[in-house]
């Protein structure tokens, strides 16, 4: 796992860690998305089709959003006020480009198909190539 930027403690204090609905909070977890998150009622009031494909992209199913660096790149572009937070440390990420460094490190794709796990090796790739 990398070094990887996060806001200070107090900053991020504020995310209700039992997942209430007082927060727009998408949580990091496992090199993706799909921890957990909430949206407000207020945000998908104003952000219904957001909210409906990043729900099936977190299901798995067919999804405008087709890995985290599209999600989080839309929330950027679009300034949505979405959290972005890393179980994994328990904490919030910097800022945007933090979140993506994370991505870049840590997201590995659709693991299902393009790697299986092994016993004694590890994560082994579409063509028997052991992970680094």
């Amino acid at each position: 796992m990398g070094n990887y930027r996060y806001k200070p403690y107090k900053e991020t204090s504020s995310i209700d860690w039992a997942y209430d609905d007082s927060e727009n909070v998408i949580h990091f977890k496992f090199g993706d998305m799909r921890k957990n998150y909430n949206f407000t009622e207020e945000f998908r009031t104003k952000h219904p089709n957001f909210c409906k494909e990043y729900a099936r992209y977190f299901s798995g199913e067919n999804s405008l959003f087709t890995d985290p660096l599209t999600i989080v790149n839309y929330i950027e572009a679009y300034n949505l006020p979405v959290r972005l937070y890393s179980n994994m440390v328990d904490e919030e990420f910097a800022d945007i480009a933090a979140a993506k460094e994370w991505i870049c490190g840590e997201y590995s794709g659709n693991r299902d198909k393009l790697y299986r796990y092994e016993s004694g090796k590890g994560w082994i790739g579409i063509d028997g190539e052991e992970k680094k």
